[in-house]
């Protein structure tokens, strides 16, 4: 009886992992604060190495799901399209045929 639950619990943690982090990965984005002097994920900035070329994509995604768009594109110019990726991406995880479990 545990292994086939604990199967059944494997099978939907591989179904729905993904979609699960895009969803709270973008939540998370939304809410973020956005003050510059909060503390960075970026190793370059750590590092005090010059430009990273990933800085500002964070804060580019959040602008972009508040649809304050000329800002998304100023923080990163590819923050819309990384909305618009991961949306599409979700979308296509939710109408995946489902694993009868």
């Amino acid at each position: 009886m545990t292994k086939i639950f604990t199967r059944q619990l494997n099978q939907y943690w591989q179904q729905y992992f993904e979609l699960l982090f895009w969803i709270t990965a973008l939540v998370l984005l939304f809410f973020m604060e956005v003050n510059l002097l909060a503390p960075t994920l970026c190793v370059f900035r750590w590092l005090n190495i010059g430009h990273c070329p990933g800085c500002g994509i964070g804060h580019a995604i959040h602008y972009a799901l508040h649809l304050q768009l000329s800002i998304s594109f100023q923080q990163h110019p590819l923050g819309i399209a990384a909305v618009l990726i991961i949306l599409n991406r979700i979308k296509e995880l939710s109408l995946k045929p489902k694993l009868s479990i």
